[in-house]
């Protein structure tokens, strides 16, 4: 039961470390997005 329990947890955090990572890249493109629009209306 303990290893179920210890490997149960293992999985988590796999996991979680891919979802903050896909989480990091969103975020990423959300502040990219935003610095490309100022670029754009600075240009203009």
């Amino acid at each position: 039961m303990t290893f179920l329990i210890h490997g149960l947890a293992e999985i988590l955090q796999v996991v979680g470390k891919a979802l903050l990572l896909l989480a990091d890249v969103e975020l990423l493109d959300v502040v990219d997005e935003l610095l490309l629009q100022a670029v754009l209306v600075v240009v203009d």
